[in-house]
C-alpha cells in the first residue's frame, strides 16, 4: 500500500510540544501546550 501522506517537515526532529515540555519542566511551570490540566477548581 502506498503512503499517501508525506511529512511537511522531514528534517525536523524536535517538536514544539517536546520543547514546551522541557521549558515548563526547567522552570517548574504548568505545561498548557498540550491542553488544560484536569484539576479540581479552587472553591474561592
Amino acid at each position: 500500500m502506498k503512503n499517501f501522506f508525506s511529512s511537511k517537515l522531514p528534517e525536523t526532529t524536535v517538536s514544539i510540544f517536546s520543547q514546551m515540555t522541557a521549558l515548563s519542566n526547567a522552570h517548574g511551570a504548568v505545561n498548557l501546550s498540550q491542553g488544560f490540566p484536569d484539576l479540581p477548581a479552587d472553591p474561592e
